[in-house]
């Protein structure tokens, strides 16, 4: 046993100058580097568990949270069409309450098929083709976008390029800055941007894909399905100067404000910023 300790002592005294001389037992040099940190998106808060009754004039009782918003609208005597809105979390619980008689009641139950009044299905719109072209063969990082799109490019001095990438059949734009910046003002604005996407995002269930071009500069896309105005963002660098922001804004009147018909475009964009970042080298 005593010369097994005697093996290790030479480890213990390494381990224990290595402390002395950084004052850090985890082996990093300098927790207080200015490297820039992810952001970490807040875990949404739920609501309460407080419950109020829909209505008192429906013949059942259905108890909600209280913190929903609630729209009722009657189709004739057959159907009561219910929207539960959680506004927090960006998302709808739809539920329609029917009154049958006889054979029709357990026709419903078992048949899809049956004569329920049907809610209204907008038409889903049809994404563009995944086929993609460059912004621009004069911007020093190549930027990859839907070849179905059109692009207006304005220069603001040297400091920054601004780059709107619109997609007429779904009415959104992608609005990109394409920066160049030296020393600390590029972390400075990295902090700052990460800081606006947090807002942007309001609290809402967001995910990130973080992905890196070969050779080329490393992204972060957070998606916010519930934010309507910038559901999409996407901030990429090199570390050495050069820098990318960007949202895609929607357009401002959806039909009926449903998900049902702006998720397709959210997802049709995501592809297309996916695309974008794994191609983002610099020129």
């Amino acid at each position: 046993m005593f010369k097994r300790l005697l093996l290790m002592l030479p480890t213990f005294v390494v381990a224990a100058l290595f402390i002395l001389f950084t004052g850090d037992c985890t082996g990093r040099a300098d927790s207080t580097s200015a490297v820039p940190r992810r952001t970490a998106y807040p875990r949404i808060e739920l609501y309460d568990s407080v419950y109020r009754p829909v209505s008192l004039t429906l013949p059942v009782r259905i108890m909600v949270n209280d913190s929903t918003t609630v729209d009722i609208a009657s189709h004739g005597d057959a159907a009561t069409w219910i929207d539960v809105r959680y506004p927090r979390y960006g998302a709808t619980l739809r539920l329609t309450l029917s009154r049958l008689e006889g054979d029709s009641l357990f026709t419903a139950i078992a048949d899809s098929t049956s004569a329920v009044p049907r809610r209204t299905a907008y038409p889903r719109i049809e994404l563009y083709d995944s086929v993609y072209r460059p912004v621009s063969l004069t911007l020093p990082v190549r930027i990859m976008v839907n070849d179905s799109t059109t692009v207006d490019i304005a220069s603001h001095g040297d400091a920054a390029t601004w780059i709107d990438v619109r997609y007429p059949r779904y009415g959104a734009t992608l609005r990109l800055t394409l920066s160049r910046l030296e020393g600390d003002s590029l972390f400075t604005a990295i902090a700052n941007r990460r800081e606006r996407m947090v807002l942007n995002a309001g609290g809402l269930r967001s995910t990130v894909t973080e992905l890196t071009a070969p050779d080329g500069l490393s992204s972060e896309i957070v998606a916010t399905p519930g934010a309507m105005v910038t559901p999409l963002q996407i901030i990429a660098t090199d570390s050495t100067g050069l820098l990318l922001t960007g949202a895609l804004e929607m357009p401002p009147a959806l039909p009926g404000n449903d998900a049902e018909y702006y998720m397709p475009i959210v997802e049709g964009v995501e592809r297309d910023l996916i695309h974008m970042a794994k191609n983002l080298t610099a020129e």
